[in-house]
């Protein structure tokens, strides 16, 4: 009864706990002329794709209370009829706190009078393609006009407006002035204007651009936290300095508009010179921050456009920039801020998967602080596009550039065992898979293992000796290992399937511990053999097959011929393989 007592006592201290993980969004939204919007949204967003965490309709006053409990960085993004959306980082602590913003949205514009405005809607299946127009009365007035052939009860559309998005012109599609009610588009940024039309053979809707501003209204976002808004700040300065350093990189290319002189000596010095500039400028806003998480932010930046010059510079036919140095002292104090597991090297929309370009400078460094930052970010990543991405690009770098087939190796084959399923993993392996020792076509050289018996016995034999004219899956595992179990239940339907058409499965573990592989396989009464190599990836096996990551599998024919290795034996592709060899 007292543990029980101690036990309760227990669940309402940590109940407490888990209530004060709360932090309170108190936001106050408006419009260009600080008048609360008629339709707004509080938009919670992961921070490494567009998948919405929460949202939330703001009330008629512009004001919204949302308590988060998840800690991290996300995005928030605040949408609003007649307004762009603005979308910027944020971070959560943990901590019972109120983060108290206000945001002045950016109202949609029209730089000039156009002659007709495109407008879509579930009239033309919202084909931007094939819009109707807003037809020009006067200056201010426009006209939609068009026959209600498909019988609509309800009207749903959008006009199409010219923008920029990440620095391009884009065209994006808003909510018109008119409508009955407003709801957001299924990319949660802006509106549709839906108007009930039953019975309306003609429909005619009238479009007021003057009520429009006529100049361009940036959006204002201010935090009563000086620690958040000088996060804002950094993300802001960031933003300006990007601008700048594309504006130099365009003038270069007016300058220099021929494939010719793009990589002549004048030219590669002034875009040194312009990247230089620029990293010169993010190490300047580095040093004079205070704020922990806004380091954070320009160290990506930084590692981000330093990968430019890496790129450059890898490129066999670029010797003019073999000069080319980076700050490696500045950047181990940049990898000091930013740890490999941080989702934000997964940040989606303000960067173009800043995760590449750390892979390359990892990899171009030749240092070990560096490489065992590339290995931690592959394998502890959160993030599985992460992982991909820079599991993609270091193997890529391996074999084209540095014509290194070991560490090629050594990523292809955890990208291989970790996301088999991925498509990045299929295109490696048909690209890369035969570069190794084991190879499709190429025959194992005979090795010693320690083979359990059914009587959980341990005795040596060798591959030729346990193989004996069958097919055999090779399946290297451990039980630490929690992707290799989850190949278990492919395993033992392949077993049941195949058994009788000579074929056996040699599960052998990389473990330590003999009596640990030894209790589990007993728990589980697997039907198939088990063998235990205890030096794991020290072994001479591991190192004689460059065996670099588990799961690996390898599937040898009766003669002891690899006929399929890696993704193709893995999960549900399993049983596919074998029934092309095991007819």
């Amino acid at each position: 009864m007292k543990f029980q007592k101690v036990n309760l006592f227990c669940l309402l201290i940590l109940f407490s706990l888990e209530t004060a993980l709360s932090e309170t969004i108190d936001l106050n939204v408006f419009d260009f002329e600080n008048k609360p919007l008629k339709y707004s949204h509080l938009v919670i967003l992961n921070i490494h794709n567009d998948s919405v965490i929460e949202k939330y309709e703001i009330n008629k006053n512009g004001m919204i209370k949302v308590n988060f409990s998840k800690v991290g960085f996300y995005r928030l993004r605040i949408t609003g009829i007649n307004h762009k959306a603005t979308t910027f980082p944020i971070y959560f602590k943990g901590e019972n706190k109120i983060i108290k913003l206000e945001i002045k949205l950016e109202p949609i514009y029209f730089k000039s009078i156009p002659q007709k405005i495109p407008v879509i809607g579930n009239f033309n299946h919202w084909n931007f393609d094939k819009p109707l127009f807003f037809e020009k009365k006067s200056d201010k007035l426009f006209i939609l006009k068009f026959e209600n052939k498909n019988q609509l009860d309800k009207l749903q559309y959008q006009i199409v407006i010219d923008d920029t998005i990440k620095g391009e012109f884009s065209q994006r599609s808003v909510n018109g002035l008119v409508a009955d009610q407003f709801y957001l588009d299924a990319g949660n940024e802006d509106y549709v204007s839906e108007i009930k039309v039953r019975n309306k053979d003609i429909i005619e809707i009238e479009l007021d651009i003057s009520k429009y501003p006529k100049i361009k209204i940036p959006p204002q976002v201010v935090f009563k936290d000086p620690e958040y808004q000088e996060f804002y700040r950094t993300f802001e300065s960031i933003k300006v300095l990007r601008k700048e350093i594309e504006v130099e990189k365009v003038k270069l290319e007016k300058e220099h508009n021929t494939i010719t002189s793009l990589f002549d000596k004048l030219t590669l010095k002034k875009v040194k010179g312009i990247y230089s500039n620029h990293l010169k400028k993010l190490e300047d806003l580095f040093n004079k921050s205070n704020n922990i998480m806004s380091k954070k932010l320009i160290a990506i930046e930084y590692i981000f456009y330093s990968s430019h010059l890496i790129a450059l510079k890898m490129q066999p036919f670029v010797k003019i920039l073999s000069n080319i140095e980076l700050n490696q002292k500045f950047i181990k104090k940049l990898l000091n801020t930013i740890e490999p597991n941080s989702p934000l090297w997964g940040y989606y929309e303000f960067y173009n998967q800043p995760v590449k370009g750390i892979t390359s400078i990892l990899l171009y460094i030749n240092d070990n602080i560096f490489h065992k930052y590339l290995n931690d970010l592959v394998l502890t990543n959160p993030i599985k596009e992460v992982q991909i991405d820079a599991l993609e690009t270091a193997i890529e770098i391996c074999f084209d550039i540095k014509k290194d087939k070991q560490n090629g190796n050594y990523f292809l084959q955890i990208l291989s065992s970790n996301f088999p399923n991925s498509e990045a993993a299929k295109i490696a392996e048909d690209k890369y898979g035969n570069k190794g020792k084991v190879r499709v076509g190429s025959k194992l050289t005979d090795f010693e293992f320690s083979l359990i018996s059914p009587q959980n016995d341990i005795k040596k034999t060798t591959l030729v000796q346990f193989q004996n004219k069958k097919y055999l899956l090779l399946d290297f595992w451990a039980t630490w290992c929690k992707p290799c179990i989850a190949e278990f239940p492919y395993l033992k339907e392949a077993y049941n399937n195949f058994k009788n058409k000579n074929f056996e499965i040699l599960s052998i573990s990389f473990d330590e511990d003999p009596h640990k592989v030894i209790n589990f396989i007993s728990k589980k009464n697997f039907p198939w053999h088990f063998a235990i190599e205890t030096n794991g990836f020290n072994s001479k096996i591991a190192k004689n097959l460059e065996i670099f990551a588990i799961p690996f599998t390898v599937l040898l024919s009766p003669d002891g011929t690899v006929v399929a290795k890696g993704g193709e034996l893995r999960g549900n592709r399993l049983i596919e393989t074998l029934k092309k060899h095991l007819k």
